[in-house]
């Protein structure tokens, strides 16, 4: 949003929570240099590489892509909440959990 002149808010910071899930993720930002650059952002940006979910539960992996999906709308007042975000990703956490049990 600063990049583009738009104020910061809190929804801000759950965009920059989606870029840094998604590095840890897979190890490279979700844009090609000159995307990044441009300052452009579409929906589907944060879509996770086959092999990141390739043999972990596929309702985990589901559900990671829903939340990055969600924190990393390119539309501010699309994404959650930061109580309903972290809601989401304790939830995965447990979720992630319980299947290594």
């Amino acid at each position: 949003e600063q990049r583009r002149g738009a104020e910061a808010n809190p929804r801000s910071d759950l965009f920059a929570a989606a870029v840094v899930l998604y590095e840890m993720l897979t190890g490279q930002p979700p844009w090609p240099r000159d995307v990044l650059l441009a300052g452009t952002r579409m929906p589907g940006d944060f879509q996770l590489p086959y092999e990141v979910g390739r043999g972990h539960d596929a309702a985990l992996v589901a559900g990671l892509q829903a939340h990055l999906d969600e924190i990393g709308d390119p539309e501010s007042a699309r994404r959650p909440s930061t109580e309903a975000a972290l809601t989401a990703a304790q939830e995965l956490f447990d979720s992630a959990i319980a299947t290594r049990s």
